[in-house]
């Protein structure tokens, strides 16, 4: 996974929205990462977006005989 972007804005005292961006090649989606987040009770906000990594083009290890 990595993180591509992250933006923390304050909404409140106290109180943040998050925007975070990340890549992964893991089968997770975004609310895997917003209920990790959830831990924080600063952030009243979470967007999370995910991508996916394409694997390499070498990959693909297939001998063709």
């Amino acid at each position: 996974m990595r993180i591509t972007d992250l933006r923390v804005c304050r909404v409140g005292r106290g109180r943040f929205a998050c925007i975070v961006r990340l890549v992964t090649d893991s089968a997770v989606d975004a609310a895997f990462f917003r209920r990790a987040m959830a831990i924080h009770d600063e952030f009243v906000h979470v967007t999370v977006e995910v991508g996916r990594l394409s694997p390499p083009p070498y990959a693909d290890t297939t001998v063709v005989a």
